[in-house]
């Protein structure tokens, strides 16, 4: 429970940098398990916007080694 308490506050942290759209589509898709079409309608965008928003955000953390 502790390690995943402590990588939930590191993907948190990560996230603070990142715009709101990127960070929700992060969210949904990853810890809430929506797909690509449900994150679109909720964000209001195409499913490609989603998936550039979760290439952003995936790319965000491996800069700043929150994957590794």
């Amino acid at each position: 429970i502790l390690a995943t308490i402590q990588v939930l506050e590191r993907i948190s942290t990560a996230l603070d940098g990142l715009a709101q759209k990127p960070q929700q589509a992060f969210l949904l898709h990853y810890l809430e398990g929506q797909t690509h079409a449900q994150i679109a309608d909720h964000l209001g965008v195409s499913g490609r916007m989603v998936r550039k928003y979760l290439v952003q955000a995936l790319m965000h953390c491996c800069q700043i080694h929150i994957l590794d």
